[in-house]
């Protein structure tokens, strides 16, 4: 089982059918990263949003409900990066990424559709109980846009990679109306107030493991949620 889904599964308490919304993966011939694997194995509601035309192609031949989108604050394009390293790859109006930090290296790059997060929940006709986001230092750009949103509409839960701008980020989630539950590796959980059942005594046990994260010699947080 994925970190991600394992962590969700164990620390809230959800109704069977729930839905998600997980942005970000890889899907290839040689490789496959899906946070949302188990789920989807179980038949839940999972769509995934990528832009990488592979990955797209991919998923759709697996039947799975994916969307060839970049998220982003605007319905239009964005210039996207493909690289060698799995998981660098980012728009163009990414900030701080692996691949800038980290020199990685460029396969291609190309134009792809990109839309917002209020968008693909019309077009997938469904409200997210879960959203998982982590697309390579475009974060804070999809978080500044979901804040026009009706809070009635944004997920219970949401899992959001820490990455290199964490300060930023983890703000604008709590701008939105979350709370910080609990860190688990690169990632930080957050949930709406009395919006869905916790398990505080998982919570706390994955909070301990992770008391700080440090990824190339830079602390990217020191855990505020114990």
């Amino acid at each position: 089982m994925a970190h991600v889904a394992e962590c969700i599964s164990k620390c809230y308490e959800l109704d069977e059918n729930f839905s998600v919304l997980e942005s970000g993966v890889c899907i290839t011939q040689d490789e496959t990263s899906v946070e949302s694997e188990i789920w989807i194995e179980q038949q839940k509601n999972v769509w995934l949003v990528e832009p990488s035309l592979e990955s797209y192609r991919t998923g759709r031949d697996r039947n799975l409900q994916i969307l060839n989108f970049a998220i982003s604050d605007h319905v239009g394009e964005v210039e996207f990066y493909s690289f060698k390293e799995v998981g660098w790859s980012y728009t163009n109006d990414a900030k701080n990424n692996d691949a800038k930090m980290n020199n990685g290296r460029l396969l291609d790059s190309y134009f792809v559709p990109c839309t917002t997060f209020e968008n693909i929940q019309k077009i997938a006709d469904v409200l997210f109980d879960i959203m998982i986001l982590d697309i390579e230092g475009s974060e804070s750009l999809v978080l500044k846009d979901m804040k026009k949103m009706d809070k009635t509409l944004l997920p219970k839960v949401m899992c959001i990679e820490c990455g290199f701008d964490w300060q930023t980020r983890k703000q604008l989630v709590k701008d939105l109306g979350y709370e910080l539950d609990f860190y688990f590796e690169n990632n930080a959980y957050f949930s709406i107030p009395n919006s869905i059942k916790k398990n505080h005594n998982n919570m706390l046990s994955r909070n301990l493991m992770w008391p700080k994260f440090i990824y190339n010699n830079e602390i990217i947080y020191i855990n505020d949620a114990i």
